[in-house]
């Protein structure tokens, strides 16, 4: 054979052993699901199979932003989507990922429901009829309104509900109503409640809630009410509350907020409710609630310590049937 081909087979074949080596020596992981969620199964188990050896660790990442760093290669997880996890051996440089993707045939309200009716007191409600009895929530559980088999309407309202709301009520995307009030609800107002963005109306008073008014509250540009009265919330009222364009009513009485009342109130065109009485809100009240023909019903702000004269434009409103600074 000519030299020269003897060369350029002898490189070859060089480089193919190198190839079929590096390819037996790239690390791999598998990840298995053990079943898919059911209302028989609310849970499934990942499982992280490796060709690492040594102390390898995991990370999980999935839904919801779970996140989860382990040694064990098994999890369990309540949440459909997708999953993925990372397989490491930091010592020997070993790492390898895969995907995996949990399937649910549960009605997508049903966990975050489930959580709500567990979290407080479910058991012990006033009224908890159909709850848990099947996995259907728009068939027949209590306080439920649906349209398309989705939940629109959530009125639990003077329902003995005893304990805390779980955070994960944002996963209602389709609930428009959230109706809570007059029961015995504790700690604070969940911040992922202030991600439904289809909300209209959030009822909270009358509960033994703690805490400050949610940041979050003012990118909910559909509120047309918002109720938040007789607990025991601290902090400000958001100064950004302006970007509530549909708000038509607003009580925030019986509290303990403080700081000044927002000028951006005085913005609300359709705003026909403002109760603020019974904090300790301080400063002057911002002028303009009565400019430009804007009238309301109730405009009360008693029992706080307000500063200052009174905006002459509050004469203009004539058409309201309770007031009192």
């Amino acid at each position: 054979m000519h030299p020269q081909r003897n060369h350029l087979l002898f490189a070859f074949l060089v480089w193919l052993s190198s190839f079929v080596h590096a390819q037996a020596q790239t690390p791999t992981v598998s990840l298995t699901v053990s079943n898919a969620l059911s209302c028989s199964q609310l849970s499934a188990t990942l499982t992280a199979a490796t060709s690492c050896t040594g102390g390898v660790s995991y990370r999980f990442t999935g839904p919801n932003d779970f996140v989860l760093e382990t040694t064990s290669p098994v999890v369990s997880v309540t949440v459909d989507g997708e999953y993925t996890v990372v397989a490491s051996n930091t010592a020997t440089g070993c790492t390898a990922t895969r995907s995996a993707t949990l399937t649910s045939t549960l009605h997508p309200d049903y966990l975050p429901l489930v959580d709500l009716y567990r979290s407080t007191n479910g058991p012990n409600w006033t009224n908890n009829s159909g709850w848990l009895i099947n996995c259907e929530p728009c068939s027949g559980w209590y306080g439920i309104v649906c349209w398309r088999n989705q939940v629109v309407f959530l009125d639990l309202d003077n329902n003995q509900l005893k304990g805390t709301l779980p955070s994960s009520l944002h996963q209602l995307k389709t609930t428009t109503s959230f109706w809570f009030a007059q029961n015995q609800l504790q700690g604070n107002i969940p911040a992922s409640l202030t991600l439904c963005q289809n909300m209209v109306s959030l009822r909270l008073n009358g509960n033994q809630l703690v805490g400050i008014i949610p940041a979050g509250v003012t990118s909910l540009t559909g509120l047309n009410w918002l109720d938040l009265s007789e607990n025991q919330l601290t902090g400000i009222i958001p100064q950004d509350i302006d970007n509530l364009t549909n708000l038509g009513g607003i009580n925030l009485e019986g509290n303990q907020l403080t700081g000044t009342v927002p000028v951006g109130l005085t913005a609300l065109t359709r705003l026909d409710i403002l109760r603020l009485g019974d904090n300790q809100l301080t400063g002057p009240i911002p002028s303009g609630f009565g400019k430009d023909g804007k009238q309301m019903q109730q405009f009360l702000l008693q029992n706080n310590r307000l500063t200052g004269p009174l905006p002459a434009d509050l004469g203009n409103l004539t058409d309201i049937s309770y007031y009192s600074t």
